[in-house]
């Protein structure tokens, strides 16, 4: 009796499919990278992020924050790209109805806010957060290892 209350209960809760089969979980092998592979939605231009950001962050990732890493990526590639046409265009645009804020002030702030999200995830406090974008300046016009490497244990170099 008591069998059959469970049996219906977790037939409520998973349906009809039955349990996970033992064999499934032989495919969740820990890849050699730690995280696997760059996620197809992730834009060729944000791979570097993604790149640096796993690189830096090895030995606290898991496959499990593949996704995180993505989300942190596509964030600090809109954040680059939002400062670069800031840049370029000014913070003011010119509408028919006379100036106002231009759009990308609006996508750089998302994205910061994404980006926030996205480090909170991975376990990066504030400070944590600052330095790791440091460091991927650094490794873009430098190519060399950065302080965030140096106290973070990081042999990226």
């Amino acid at each position: 009796m008591f069998e059959n209350v469970i049996i219906r209960r977790l037939t409520a809760i998973m349906g009809r499919r039955g349990p996970i089969p033992s064999a499934a979980f032989t495919n969740l092998q820990k890849p050699a990278n730690g995280i696997g592979e760059v996620p197809t939605y992730v834009p060729k231009a944000a791979r570097i992020y993604y790149d640096t950001i796993a690189q830096l962050l090895h030995d606290r990732l898991d496959i499990e924050d593949n996704h995180v890493v993505a989300h942190a990526a596509v964030a600090l590639y809109e954040i680059a790209l939002a400062t670069l046409q800031l840049e370029n265009n000014g913070y003011v645009a010119e509408k028919q109805q006379g100036e106002t804020l231009s759009p990308w002030v609006h996508v750089r702030r998302l994205a910061l806010k994404e980006y926030q999200i996205a480090s909170a995830k991975l376990g990066l406090s504030p400070a944590d957060r600052h330095r790791l974008v440091g460091a991927i300046a650094a490794q873009e016009q430098s190519g060399g290892p950065s302080d965030f490497d140096k106290e973070h244990g990081s042999d990226s170099a």
